[in-house]
Formats: structure tokens, C-alpha cells, sequence
């Protein structure tokens, strides 16, 4: 006979990791006894807590254990590490087995047979028969308060019938839409008439606008609005051109591009102007007449005792041409190093010259008194005679300068 003691003896252990609702392994450790080798079997997690759950193993590898999750009626649940993981057998269970091995060895009859016989229980055979036979009321009017028409929302196989012969003997079953011949008369009568349908959409230039139609009549447009076109130059081969005369007098020409040319010492600046929808022209004019390019400059002859010529070259004159006027002379303003009335009185003698078109030209002075140093002689012993230089200009002095 099995050793009661030894059925009694369960096997036990405990989470070693948190485990969600919907894991299917969990890593256990093994507390007590040993895990049975045959699979299936189940376990209790979180037995005799508010969070019990039965699980089915179907392998174990080490101490991971295969799990399905919420068996025998529970459901999958969250649970914590050190959660108790119990074999699902209990005393109860272990009892009945007990019972039921125990008769079985004493050679007496099956309890569960007799049971069954005592009750009158069909066999395999009465069973498979019974399947094969019709059970229950098919006759819908024979069920308890229902007739045979107990569903008066759907149509008998004989009211649709009757009704569809009621259709197909009806000249025009459906008067809302029009038969074959109704369409062809629609289309004749539409093909007759070619300028009364669709008023809206001719062509603009066509036959049907032989006259003149008001700005005003046309529906969301007002009396002075105007609509943007975009045209080409070909589109304007007369009316955007432009006629230019001289002085007011006769055309010289008529042409859609009007085309400035610089004369001598003559500037143009010309520049767009979107926004204002125009081109801006500026004409700058130099020399001529009074007028020209001025401006001033400084000659140096130097510390004293200075010297008798000295020149200065003038640029950034980008207009100045070969052909160009240039003049310069004294101007009586005071230097660090002579006052106004000096400029007024010296024998300083300026000149202009050596034009390099594009960039400027060169002032001269020289000091042109008549005298000459006086002659000198040597009392101690005999020599030529000395002298005659000329005098000298020191420092610095105001020139003005004017070309055209």
C-alpha cells in the first residue's frame, strides 16, 4: 500500500524575482521537497493572501519555471518577490486519493462504478446511439405561444409572390425616372436648341458675344474694378511704346526701350524703383561754363630753408579726361606754417597740369622772384665769385584747383 506519510509531504518554494500579471516564467527557489519530473502539474502562488493565484508548470530548466497564468478559475495578478509558490495539492486531495487506492487494492468493487450503476446511468453505447436521433420541437407553430406566422414584419415566400407579379404588369413601375424613349426626346429637343443651355459657358470672342457687355452687369465685379493679366512684349507691339522728342519740338522716335548715353563729364546714376513703379535717372554734370569739379590742396616745400619748386598730385577724379581744363592757384588761408596775408603777398607762382584721365593730374608751385643772392668775396685770399642761386620757399601753402 502507498506510504500515506510520504503523499503527504509537499513540495514548496518562493519567488526569487517580482513577476507581472502577464509573465510566463518565473525564477523560483526551492524551499522544500522536490518538483515533480511529469508535466503538467500545478502550483499556488501567494497561497493563504488576498493575491492568490493557480498557475500550471509545463517545464522547469534550473530554477525558471514555465508558467501558464489565472488557471482553475483565478487570474493573472502581480506578485512580489518572496511570493510562497506551493504544489497544488492539499490534504484534502491527498485524503480521497488515499481512499481511492486503498479499495482498489482490497479487490472490492469501484465505489464510483457502483455509484453509477445504482443511478441508472446511461452506458457508451446508449450515449452514441442517443446522438444520432432528433431531439426537440422543429414545427415552429408548435412551440408554446408562438404560431406559424408569429413574424409578421417579414414577407410569406407567397405576399413577395405577389408582389412581383404586381410589378412586372405595371407599364411604368418606376414614374420618377425616365424610360428609354422619354431620354431620346430630351436629347433631341437639347440638340435643337444649341445657344439656350448652358448660357454661361461660351467662349469670350465667340459667336454668341456679337455685342457689348456693361462692366457693371457681371455678377461680384464693380464698376471700376480690374482685373491683373500677365502679357509679354508681344502682347504691347504699339501701345506701350514710348516717343521721344527734343526741346519740345518734333518726335525723334517711337520705341518700347528708351536708352541713356554719358556724354563727356556727364554722370548717370540710374536705379529701379519697384515700389514706386518707376526708374529713377540721376544726371550729374562736371565742368563747363563757371562751373567744374573744385577742391584744394597743400604744397610742402619742405622745412627752412625749404626749397624753390614743389608740386602735389590730385586724384580720385574719375571723369577727368585728357581733353580736360585744370586750373590752380594761391588760396589765402593761413597754414601751421604762413598766414593769410603771406599767401597774398609771396611771388609763388601755380600751376596745373599732366592730366592721367580716370584719376587726376599734378599741381606745380615755383618761387619766381628776379633777384638773386648777393655775390660774396673772400678777403682772405682769392676765388671766384659766389652766389646767384636764387631765393627759397619754406613749409606749407594753400592751392586751389578747378577742372571741366
Amino acid at each position: 500500500m502507498p506510504n500515506r506519510q510520504n503523499l503527504l509531504d509537499s513540495t514548496s518554494g518562493h519567488l526569487l524575482g517580482d513577476i507581472s500579471s502577464s509573465a510566463t516564467s518565473a525564477r523560483v527557489v526551492t524551499d522544500d521537497g522536490t518538483w515533480p519530473a511529469t508535466f503538467p502539474f500545478y502550483v499556488t502562488l501567494g497561497e493563504s493572501t488576498t493575491h492568490r493565484e493557480i498557475v500550471r508548470v509545463d517545464a522547469i530548466v534550473g530554477d525558471q519555471h514555465t508558467i501558464v497564468r489565472g488557471q482553475l478559475g483565478t487570474s493573472g495578478i502581480v506578485h512580489p518577490e518572496a511570493e510562497p509558490y506551493v504544489l497544488g495539492v492539499n490534504r484534502e486531495d491527498i485524503s480521497r486519493l488515499l481512499a481511492h487506492l486503498e479499495a482498489a487494492a482490497g479487490g472490492g468493487a469501484h465505489p464510483d462504478l457502483a455509484t453509477h450503476d445504482a443511478l441508472g446511468l446511461a452506458t457508451d453505447a446508449e450515449l452514441t446511439a442517443h446522438a444520432g436521433t432528433s431531439h426537440g420541437v422543429t414545427d415552429h407553430g408548435l412551440l408554446t405561444g408562438l404560431g406559424d406566422d408569429d413574424h409578421p414584419q417579414y414577407e410569406t415566400s407567397a405576399e413577395a409572390a405577389a408582389k412581383v407579379t404586381a410589378h412586372e404588369a405595371a407599364g411604368d413601375p418606376h414614374p420618377t425616372y425616365h424610360t428609354a424613349a422619354e431620354v431620346a426626346g430630351d436629347i433631341g429637343t437639347h440638340a435643337a436648341l444649341p445657344n439656350s443651355h448652358h448660357p454661361q459657358a461660351h467662349a469670350i470672342g465667340g459667336a454668341d458675344h456679337t455685342g457689348t457687355l456693361a462692366h457693371t452687369a457681371l455678377s461680384s465685379v464693380t464698376a471700376d474694378q480690374h482685373h491683373t493679366q500677365a502679357h509679354t512684349d508681344t502682347d504691347h507691339t504699339s501701345a506701350s511704346r514710348v516717343t521721344v522728342r527734343k526741346n519740345s519740338g518734333a518726335d525723334v522716335g517711337t520705341r518700347p526701350r528708351l536708352n541713356l548715353i554719358e556724354g563727356t563729364n556727364v554722370t548717370l546714376t540710374v536705379a529701379d524703383d519697384a515700389g514706386g513703379g518707376e526708374v529713377d535717372v540721376t544726371i550729374a554734370a562736371a565742368g563747363g561754363g563757371g562751373g567744374g569739379t573744385t577742391g584744394t590742396a597743400d604744397l610742402d616745400f619742405g622745412a627752412f630753408p625749404g626749397k624753390s619748386d614743389a608740386s602735389v598730385d590730385v586724384t580720385g577724379q574719375t571723369s577727368i579726361v585728357a581733353g580736360s581744363i585744370v586750373q590752380a592757384w594761391i588760396r589765402p588761408v593761413a597754414t601751421a606754417d604762413h598766414t593769410a596775408d603771406e599767401h597774398l603777398v609771396e611771388e609763388l607762382q601755380v600751376i596745373a597740369g599732366n592730366i592721367v584721365a580716370g584719376t587726376g593730374f599734378t599741381i606745380y608751385g615755383v618761387h619766381s622772384p628776379a633777384t638773386n643772392e648777393p655775390l660774396t668775396e673772400d678777403r682772405d685770399r682769392v676765388r671766384a665769385p659766389a652766389g646767384g642761386y636764387g631765393t627759397r620757399l619754406y613749409g606749407v601753402w594753400k592751392v586751389a584747383w578747378r577742372w571741366s
